[in-house]
């Protein structure tokens, strides 16, 4: 099941303090969005699953996180290279763009993307 998606980032202060983008932690605290419990049941998607995030720019897949907060069709992702990769062109390096990214996003089994095939 396809279901469209908007992504608010956020700012995570203890990524930026990780010194390797390519450890097990940084990935752990970065390669994330979190639903609110009824997104999650309304997507058929649990926590610790896989879920794929695709627009015009970018595709990215990432862990499922619960959210405390109510969703209402918005997931939270930590800003970071992995939201970068769906973050449109015309908004890179302007703070408004991290706020709004429409994506359409499935459960999926594929693996979380590997950041170093990004820096490749």
């Amino acid at each position: 099941m396809t279901f469209d998606l908007t992504i608010v980032t956020y700012e995570d202060r203890d990524i930026f303090r990780e010194e390797d983008i390519f450890s097990d932690s940084y990935i752990e605290r970065a390669a994330v969005i979190e639903l609110d419990e009824e997104e999650m049941k309304r997507y058929g998607v649990g926590e610790g699953e896989n879920i794929l995030l695709h627009n015009d720019d970018g595709e990215v897949v990432v862990k499922v996180k619960r959210s405390e907060e109510e969703g209402g069709g918005i997931g939270y992702m930590p800003r970071s290279p992995l939201s970068s990769i769906i973050l449109s062109e015309e908004t890179k390096g302007g703070i408004l763009g991290y706020k709004h990214i429409k994506v359409n996003a499935k459960k999926t089994n594929d693996p979380v993307t590997d950041l170093k095939m990004l820096f490749k």
